[in-house]
């Protein structure tokens, strides 16, 4: 599951909640639905903001683009990446402006 579709499902399940649709009260199902996510090792922490502004980054400031290019071209693309792909690769990809954390690290957005 991507962060954008458990974001998706843990408004649904909120939604739910509060339109007493689940025998449960909101907050309840919420803090189920987080440890049920932490559970399976899916847990992540949504951003301030439900949609990033602006474009794909041009680089990243940890991991020199040469060394993500090659990867691509010795193993293939991967199917989701949270690193700008080499133009001939870019067109596999659609950007999902959304940002949230994940292991401690805050992403703005991700390809998938």
């Amino acid at each position: 599951m991507t962060p954008i579709i458990i974001g998706q499902v843990r408004n649904a399940v909120a939604g739910a909640a509060a339109s007493k649709k689940l025998p449960i009260g909101e907050s309840e199902a919420l803090q189920a639905f987080d440890g049920l996510t932490a559970e399976f090792g899916l847990a992540f922490a949504p951003g301030s903001e439900q949609y990033a502004g602006g474009q794909p980054p041009s680089g990243s400031e940890y991991i020199e683009p040469g060394v993500i290019n090659d990867y691509y071209y010795n193993e293939g693309p991967p199917v989701i990446t949270y690193y700008l792909p080499p133009w001939d690769y870019y067109y596999l990809y659609g950007w999902v402006p959304y940002p949230f954390w994940w292991s401690g690290f805050f992403f703005l957005a991700f390809l998938f």
